[in-house]
């Protein structure tokens, strides 16, 4: 199982990533880079899940992906919606994924 993160981001809201693609039973961690945000599942996500409020940078929320089916899921900040959106993508162990997100100093999260 591998870890992935996702930073919550304002000025403006966004997740950062937006999306992360990622195998079966990983884990995505959101981590809040400053004001007030959650991770809230639409619809057809995986348990409905919801980190409820990320305040300030307190410690990151967890969520693991519990399907055993490759499938793909939005989620979005409750205050912050329609603007601050994310796509977790989800493939079968063995896939090859993306290199991971690189911040502006070419730094990996």
């Amino acid at each position: 199982m591998a870890r992935h993160e996702v930073h919550m981001k304002q000025g403006p809201n966004r997740y950062d990533p937006e999306t992360v693609t990622i195998h079966i039973n990983d884990e995505v961690v959101w981590v809040n880079d400053g004001g007030t945000h959650n991770a809230a599942g639409d619809n057809g996500s995986p348990g409905g899940f919801d980190t409820g409020d990320v305040v300030g940078t307190s410690a990151p929320k967890q969520f693991n992906v519990l399907s055993t089916d490759p499938h793909g899921f939005r989620y979005s900040c409750t205050a912050h919606h329609p603007t601050m959106v994310g796509h977790v993508i989800v493939v079968p162990a063995g896939t090859p994924l993306a290199p991971p997100a690189k911040k502006a100093d070419g730094k990996s999260y």
